[in-house]
């Protein structure tokens, strides 16, 4: 039943009491950013030292199944930079080719390449300017203040420094979607057809089923996006692909020799990774239409734990894509009262 609430356009009245009404503002503006709505306490925040090897920060990711992490100072612990999966993918798919991923393993082209350097991975990243952005806020920073900075610098993650410069928590757009969730009946614009919101981008990135998965991961970091979508012969959606797959494969390097096959293949392999793929009548993937609402897209996003929902016609078809950072941009547009 669960299941089925959330995939169906709610059925509620639109009409909203006004008394009841929240913004993103009343939301988060008396949270602070080491809250424990925000649960990745210090202790439990996975570091990557600035002595590491490509190989050894690579398998903190895939062990941990994140996809970024702080670097810090290995003499003092303070954080330095961070360091994403999607950094990472872009510099081993720009070093080896598609061939070497294939033949040998990557563990052994990496550790040829960073014998050769003998370089760690922070300063190797640095030269090829492979960091992250990311923004840098004290504790007891303002919610609302470090999520309107995100929006408007288009950053996923902020770190949470403590007095140190040591980290101590991690806010990502995807946990604050994850709180706006549970009040988002109370926004002005729940009930709202996405198709009457200006929310996502109709330059919807596609590649068809039989393009290699190499191919797709080139696509992303030539066009600097994370995501892209799969289509048939019809050009009706029949996946998408992320960096954050990645993680869903968990610690197996292997993955890389995976990049030769069809993107069908591919995701087949994914999805028998994915635990929320294993769920009976979830249509794959999580689309949505035109009028489904606010309300519904923000509920999929946070419940199939996703970074970006297509907009599909009747055909199944891709028209646009709504991304995090796009609902995120919207409620503090609305907030401020900038629509």
């Amino acid at each position: 039943m669960k299941i089925k609430r959330i995939l169906r356009s709610t059925q509620k009245s639109t009409d909203q009491n006004p008394a009841l009404m929240v913004l993103l503002s009343d939301l988060l503006s008396h949270i602070s950013v080491n809250n424990v709505l925000f649960p990745n306490r210090k202790q439990r925040i996975h570091t990557i030292s600035d002595s590491s090897t490509i190989s050894e920060a690579m398998n903190v990711l895939l062990e941990k199944r994140i996809l970024s992490a702080p670097i810090v100072s290995s003499s003092s612990g303070e954080a330095t930079a961070m360091l994403s999966m999607n950094s990472l993918v872009q510099y081993i798919l720009t070093t080896f080719t598609e061939k070497e991923l294939n033949d040998t393993h990557i563990q052994k082209l990496m550790k040829k390449k960073e014998e050769t350097k003998n370089e760690s991975v922070f300063r190797i990243f640095s030269k090829v300017q492979l960091l992250d952005p990311a923004i840098y806020v004290k504790e007891g920073a303002n919610m609302y203040e470090t999520t309107k900075s995100m929006v408007a610098q288009k950053i996923h993650r902020a770190l949470v420094l403590d007095e140190n410069n040591q980290p101590l928590n991690i806010v990502t757009q995807s946990r604050i979607l994850k709180l706006i969730s549970v009040a988002i009946e109370s926004f002005p614009s729940a009930m709202e057809k996405i198709s009457n919101l200006e929310i996502g981008t109709s330059q919807v990135i596609v590649l068809p089923e039989e393009k290699t998965s190499y191919e797709a991961f080139k696509l992303m970091i030539d066009k600097k996006i994370s995501g892209l979508g799969v289509v048939n012969s019809n050009g009706k959606l029949i996946g998408n692909l992320s960096i954050s797959d990645i993680k869903v494969l968990g610690n197996d390097f292997q993955f890389f020799q995976l990049l030769s096959k069809p993107l069908n293949s591919f995701l087949g392999v994914v999805r028998a990774g994915d635990p929320y793929r294993t769920i009976p009548n979830i249509e794959d993937p999580v689309v949505c239409k035109e009028d489904d609402t606010l309300e519904t897209v923000v509920n999929r996003l946070t419940y199939f734990k996703i970074h970006r929902l297509y907009v599909v016609n009747e055909d199944g078809q891709p028209l646009r894509i709504i991304s995090i950072q796009d609902i995120l941009q919207y409620l503090v547009d609305e907030s401020s009262g900038n629509l």
